[in-house]
């Protein structure tokens, strides 16, 4: 398969570029970040918090991407998981032999156990950061690099192929979109826009 094919050329160039100790570290680091979302759920909590300090307002499109992040993790993982059950790099024996065990090993590194497409890393790094740009242009500029660095860092240790990773962000970027389009709907609606409570 094309796709397939694609996918392993890159995983053998990752094998390729695993002997800096640092690089390995830092890009593990990353990966273990990227944990569950949970990076990206405080991160908007910590958002959310200072603007209802600040304003005394609840911000409606960033309630929205956080409850769009939700849904489209439990979609993710508990749905597309489950029907495409690809399984991950460091099953493929045929491609790349024990390489990729051997490397997670170096690194004590624990083998992910649920399947590989889409990568759910990725997902909930690519909403969260266009979420948080949506709402602040400016904080883009941070969060988009940290995404992109969790998003290399599972190809790189061998938790995802390419293409996990690229649908996983398209994915986060999609239902990030639809939770800003949805949260501002709500926003302007005549209830909610005269409401004392509630802000962009």
């Amino acid at each position: 398969m094309f796709i397939q094919s694609i996918d392993e050329a890159i995983s053998k160039w990752m094998l390729t570029i695993h002997d800096n100790s640092f690089i390995n570290q830092f890009f593990k680091f990353f990966s273990l970040l990227g944990e569950g979302g949970i990076i990206w759920i405080i991160s908007l909590l910590i958002i959310l918090i200072v603007v209802i300090i600040k304003k005394r307002k609840a911000p409606v499109v960033l309630l929205f991407g956080a409850l769009f992040l939700l849904l489209g993790w439990l979609f993710n993982d508990y749905c597309l998981k489950l029907i495409v059950q690809r399984t991950r790099p460091y099953h493929n024996v045929e491609a790349f032999g024990d390489a990729f065990k051997v490397f997670m090993d170096s690194i004590n590194y624990k083998y992910p156990s649920s399947y590989s497409f889409p990568s759910g890393h990725a997902f909930s790094s690519f909403n969260a950061a266009t979420t948080i740009t949506l709402y602040k242009k400016k904080l883009g500029f941070i969060a988009y690099p940290i995404a992109f660095i969790i998003a290399f860092s599972r190809i790189f240790v061998g938790a995802h192929y390419f293409s996990d990773v690229l649908v996983g962000a398209l994915l986060g970027v999609v239902f990030s979109l639809c939770g800003y389009i949805i949260g501002n709907k709500v926003l302007n609606s005549k209830k909610v826009s005269e409401s004392n409570y509630a802000t962009r």
